[in-house]
């Protein structure tokens, strides 16, 4: 399921929902990395990787450097950018992923990616695991036109909360 709109400088955005079977779940912290990640991919490797990622994925500068763009409120930036480095992906107590940047000099300002998504769209392709209820009735809401609550209902009926939410 997906939606693709378009952001105030007229940039094309998608929002999607992608569920994958139940067994994978226990193969995730292993190979989330491969799937999701907020590194800029080397030019010299990947260089329709770092062209879309250059172009739709890189939010700022903001904050001290630069004061005035519209994510800032009382002179912090309300996407809670730069994000700080860590060396490896974790999951959180309720098992969200929790960013992963690993040394590259300008990764701190790069948003979640699926890059195979990101190349072939050539849009903003920002990526979330969705592992609980909650996570699932926000993101549905952003990827369905339709009422939050119709929305969530069908998708439990249609495949079970346990499939959706056990990724």
């Amino acid at each position: 399921m997906y939606v693709v709109e378009f952001q105030k400088r007229g940039l094309p955005h998608v929002h999607m929902l992608i569920w994958l079977h139940s067994v994978s779940r226990k193969y995730l912290k292993e190979n989330v990395d491969k799937f999701v990640s907020a590194e800029i991919p080397d030019p010299l490797l990947d260089p329709v990787g770092y062209a879309a990622v250059k172009e739709f994925m890189i939010h700022g500068p903001c904050g001290l450097q630069n004061v005035k763009p519209a994510c800032m409120k009382e002179m912090r930036c309300i996407r809670h950018f730069p994000k700080k480095y860590c060396p490896q992906t974790t999951f959180d107590e309720i098992n969200c992923k929790v960013i992963d940047l690993k040394n590259l000099w300008n990764s701190h300002w790069h948003h979640m990616v699926d890059d195979i998504l990101l190349k072939m769209r050539q849009k903003a392709a920002n990526s979330n695991l969705i592992l609980n209820e909650r996570q699932l009735e926000f993101y549905a809401l952003g990827v369905s036109p339709v009422s939050l609550s119709s929305t969530v209902d069908n998708i439990y009926e249609g495949i079970g909360v346990s499939t959706v939410c056990n990724i």
